[in-house]
């Protein structure tokens, strides 16, 4: 998404799924980093990669492509895919905090 050009955070957040907050705070340990650069934009600051971060996208990809494909190996070793039985996980966690399950367990 970004190695398509300049992009307010506000778009990035969205599109990864995450807060303002959250992509903001990435953005700048990036720009620290060396990886992507800030225009101010009076709504929303833009974010670019740099050069730098462009030389590393056909590793990352690379990366991204060898996960995708482990993560194939390890679903059909599995009953049901990992993601649906985090999902799974997360739903219930969400209905009854972990923590609430251990006072639970830990009563007499």
């Amino acid at each position: 998404m970004l190695a398509e050009g300049p992009l307010p955070v506000r778009d990035l957040a969205a599109a990864v799924g995450v807060t303002h907050s959250a992509a903001s705070q990435t953005a700048a340990q990036m720009a620290r980093a060396g990886l992507v650069t800030h225009t101010p934009d009076p709504r929303d600051a833009r974010i670019e990669l740099t050069p730098k971060a462009r030389a590393l996208l056909p590793r990352i990809e690379a990366e991204w492509d060898a996960t995708v494909a482990a993560m194939a190996e390890l679903d059909a070793e599995l009953s049901m895919p990992l993601a649906e039985l985090l999902t799974e996980v997360a739903e219930a966690v969400r209905r009854r905090p972990f923590r609430e399950r251990i006072a639970a367990a830990h009563r007499p």
